[in-house]
């Protein structure tokens, strides 16, 4: 990935609340929403690879996973804490626990409520992190 999301200072003080720019590795800016800055960091990431994807819609089974290996890199830290959970709550050995109500839970607690992904994929399609 050769691509990251960070707040914006200069945005976020001239819109007196956080402001979010997507930039390359050095710091260059490569997006940022027509200059008035994404709201969140979900919605940068998410509009980003709408763009770099050539406005095509996610349907492939690689681009989903890319767009989630993706977004874990980038939030590694909240990855390993669902990774901690389910390793607390075996999800296979208590099959009442419905998982995707239970991610969506853990999603919006962490603020990530516009993600890039269906929860559903995400379940289905990250291994690395999660050990379900």
């Amino acid at each position: 990935m050769d691509y990251t999301v960070v707040r914006s200072d200069e945005l976020s003080k001239k819109k007196n609340d956080d402001r979010y720019v997507v930039t390359d590795l050095d710091g260059n800016v490569l997006d940022d929403c027509q200059g008035y800055g994404f709201k969140s960091e979900d919605s940068a990431y998410k509009s980003y690879v709408y763009k770099i994807s050539g406005n095509q819609v996610l349907n492939s089974s690689n681009q989903k996973k890319k767009v989630i290996n993706d977004w874990c890199d980038n939030n590694s830290e909240f990855c390993e804490k669902i990774n901690q959970i389910f390793k607390i709550i075996d999800i296979k050995t208590l099959p009442e626990i419905d998982a995707e109500k239970l991610m969506s839970i853990l999603f919006e607690m962490n603020g990530y409520t516009n993600l890039p992904f269906k929860i559903k994929n995400f379940i289905l399609v990250y291994d690395r992190y999660l050990s379900f």
